[in-house]
C-alpha cells in the first residue's frame, strides 16, 4: 500500500507538470510544536516544507490579493496562501521566525474570545493547555507583514448556532480585530470554526458583509472557487514532503475522492 501511495503522489505531480492548471493552494495549519496533538506539525517538518516552497519559487499572497485575483478570474502562478487557525502562541514563537527567514508571511484566523488566555475551546486536553497569542505579539507580527482575520468569538461550529448567535459571534471577533491599527486586520475575512458550514450560513455571512470565507476540503483554489466557501489544504505532521508536493496540485483531491490516498 505504501508503494501505491508513493506512485500516486508521483502520478499527480507528473500530471500537474504536463497539464498545469491555474490554481492557488491555501495551506491550513494550527500549531507548530513537538507535542503529539493532531493539530501540531513539528518545527522540523514545518521548516522543511517552507524551505521547499521557497526553493520552488513560491511567494505568499494575502487574502486581499487573492480576492482581487478571483474577481478578475486570473490566478497568478507560484502564489500560495499560508493560514493558521485559532491563534496559538507558538505561531509567534516558532512560526514567525521561520517564515520571516524565507520572506514569507501567514494569515492567522483568531478565535478572539481566547486571545491572551489558554485554548480552553479545544477538544483534546493537550490542546486546551496551549497558550494563545496576546495583543503585543499580534501587533508585532502585523508590523512584519502577517495578516489577522476572523475565526469568530467562541470557536463554536457555526452549524451548531442559530442566526442570532452567528451574528453575535461574528461581531465579537470583528470588534476585537478592529481594535488594532493598520491594514493587516481583516474582520470581514473569515475561516469557519472546524471548517463547518452550509448554504444557510453562507447566505447569512454574505448579508453580514463577509468578503472571503475559508473552509477545508483539501482542494486548491481555482478561478471558479466560491468566495464564501474557499477550500484549504490541511497539513499534518505525518505528511511527507512528497505528499505535500502532491497536495499542491489540482489533481490530488480529484483522484483522492475515488482512491483512499
Amino acid at each position: 500500500m505504501k508503494f501505491l501511495k508513493i506512485l500516486y503522489f508521483y502520478f499527480v505531480i507528473f500530471l500537474d507538470r504536463i497539464w498545469s492548471k491555474p490554481a492557488i493552494p491555501v495551506l491550513l495549519y494550527h500549531s507548530i510544536s513537538e507535542d503529539q496533538s493532531r493539530l501540531a506539525v513539528s518545527p522540523k517538518n514545518f521548516k522543511r516544507q517552507i524551505a521547499y516552497l521557497a526553493s520552488k519559487g513560491y511567494e505568499c499572497i494575502d487574502p486581499l490579493r487573492l480576492k482581487l485575483a478571483l474577481e478578475k478570474k486570473v490566478l497568478p502562478k507560484k502564489k500560495i496562501l499560508i493560514t493558521f487557525d485559532d491563534g496559538f502562541r507558538d505561531n509567534y514563537l516558532v512560526v514567525y521566525p521561520i517564515l520571516k527567514k524565507y520572506n514569507f508571511f501567514a494569515t492567522i484566523f483568531l478565535a478572539t474570545n481566547f486571545i491572551g488566555k489558554k485554548a480552553s475551546f479545544a477538544k483534546n486536553l493537550i490542546d486546551q493547555k496551549r497558550p494563545m497569542l496576546n495583543r503585543e505579539e499580534i501587533e508585532k507580527m502585523s508590523q512584519a507583514g502577517f495578516f489577522f482575520a476572523n475565526h469568530f468569538g467562541s470557536h463554536l461550529p457555526l452549524t451548531e448556532l442559530n442566526k442570532d448567535q452567528i451574528t453575535t459571534e461574528y461581531h465579537q471577533a470583528k470588534d476585537f480585530i478592529q481594535s488594532f491599527p493598520g491594514r493587516n486586520f481583516l474582520f470581514n475575512v473569515i475561516a469557519y470554526p472546524k471548517n463547518r458550514n452550509n448554504s444557510s450560513i453562507i447566505n447569512q455571512l454574505d448579508h453580514l458583509g463577509v468578503q472571503l470565507a475559508f473552509a477545508g476540503r483539501g482542494e486548491v483554489i481555482s478561478k471558479n472557487s466560491q468566495i464564501l466557501d474557499l477550500p484549504r489544504i490541511e497539513i499534518f505532521n505525518t505528511d511527507s514532503l512528497l505528499k505535500l508536493r502532491a497536495k499542491l496540485t489540482p489533481y490530488y483531491r480529484n483522484f483522492k475522492k475515488n482512491y483512499d490516498f
